[in-house]
């Protein structure tokens, strides 16, 4: 491991995350919660307010057309981030609304019988709003390291499927699921399922392009990708979108309203009911635009070297039991230790300023078919450096061998 070498590299990115000026301690290991944020997101932000805010789309004077402007130019910035369409873009509140959106959009026309595949490990936004449906929910099992089971999601598909909705990368196990397999799998069984991918785990450490992953729909959140909280986005195919029917009704998503009737806007307006979160979209855009600037192709690199190195050094801890086989793109890595439990290692780490998340992370199927009660989960992002882990490192050791010698 070059330590120097990658230490001096993160501290440059370090830098530009004020949370870290205004806490010298910290150390943060919970990005797969939520990502910190650059001082150039902030900087967007606080112009919008200072400089921009007013109703997009509406007003007919030069403030609210350079509101309307700076919005759809983010719309742009996030379609070209993913390789598509402006017009299929769609913003959201997070990548849980977009997931509830579509189950509620595409089951309107859905005849007695139906029936939605998703992955044992799927987080709780992607397995509720499909559950509540009252449709057939058929879950896919796990490999014995951790992997979506392709030859289980095969046998599950017959003609009663409408949606299969996996992620991309699993917030607790760290494991990619191969999108373009399993676009394959239904294409080989003539399935004209739907396939959809949560791209929160994977979007901030890895390039994306939806041209090449085969999906219908996918989606994410602004928050973990170092954008604002409270904005999402749904992306979906022109042609499936423009057939749906709108989630939300009211101001914006219409043509044409009289006492008896009314039309839907184009897409994506047409699911952009109400006042949007402007100054989240723009603060997204420019959280792309710092990860463009620092380079998609260095900040994978950099989570895998620290994930790698993360992995060895837990690994090497008497009584620390890594959960599956994470991907060390995914910057995630969770673990159990039989010396106490996730919330007690959690809550003495963060009275050293380290953070980490413990729990079921919003997996509790995924807990149960493990067999533990909790986890605990360090995940990393472009601010961290080898400091950072081997910090975590010694405080667990430290903690557990407490524990172990009272």
């Amino acid at each position: 491991m070059r330590k120097h070498a990658i230490n001096q590299t993160m501290l440059r990115v370090k830098d530009q995350f004020p949370i870290f000026s205004v806490n010298p301690g910290l150390t943060y290991l919970d990005s797969a919660a939520t990502a910190q944020k650059p001082q150039a997101v902030i900087d967007a932000v606080l112009k919008y307010y200072t400089k921009q805010n007013a109703p997009i789309h509406r007003g007919l004077y030069p403030l609210a057309n350079q509101a309307t402007t700076a919005f759809e130019q983010a719309r742009e910035q996030v379609a070209a981030f993913i390789d598509v369409d402006r017009s299929e873009i769609i913003f959201t509140r997070s990548a849980t609304e977009s997931l509830n959106l579509l189950a509620s959009s595409l089951s309107k026309s859905w005849p007695t019988g139906s029936a939605v595949i998703v992955s044992r490990s799927e987080h709780h936004a992607n397995f509720l709003p499909w559950q509540q449906l009252g449709v057939e929910l058929r879950i896919v099992n796990l490999t014995a390291t951790g992997e979506t089971d392709l030859i289980h999601l095969a046998q599950l598909i017959d003609s009663n499927v409408r949606v299969v909705s996996l992620a991309h990368c699993s917030n607790v196990l760290g494991s990619f699921t191969p999108l373009a397999a399993v676009r394959k799998i239904l294409d080989q069984q003539g399935s004209t399922a739907v396939l959809i991918a949560d791209l929160c785990q994977s979007i901030p450490h890895i390039p994306i392009s939806m041209q090449q992953l085969g999906c219908d729909f996918a989606v994410f959140s602004g928050h973990k990708l170092y954008g604002p909280s409270g904005i999402g986005v749904l992306w979906g195919k022109a042609c499936l979108l423009k057939n749906l029917l709108p989630y939300q009704l009211g101001g914006e998503m219409i043509k044409t309203v009289n006492a008896e009737t009314a039309t839907w806007n184009d897409i994506p307006w047409k699911f952009e009911a109400g006042t949007p979160n402007v100054e989240g979209a723009i603060g997204l855009a420019a959280a792309i635009g710092w990860i463009q600037h620092t380079g998609r192709a260095e900040i994978e690199a950099t989570t895998v070297e620290l994930h790698t190195y993360a992995v060895k050094q837990l690994g090497s801890l008497e009584s620390v039991r890594i959960i599956g086989t994470p991907d060390s793109r995914s910057g995630i890595v969770s673990f159990v230790t039989a010396a106490l439990h996730p919330h007690d290692l959690a809550e003495q780490l963060g009275r050293s300023q380290i953070c980490i998340r413990a729990g079921q992370h919003c997996a509790a199927p995924l807990h149960q078919a493990l067999n533990i009660g909790a986890s605990s989960r360090i995940s990393l992002a472009a601010y961290n450096d080898v400091t950072d882990i081997d910090r975590a490192i010694t405080h667990i050791k430290q903690i557990i061998y407490e524990v172990t010698h009272a």
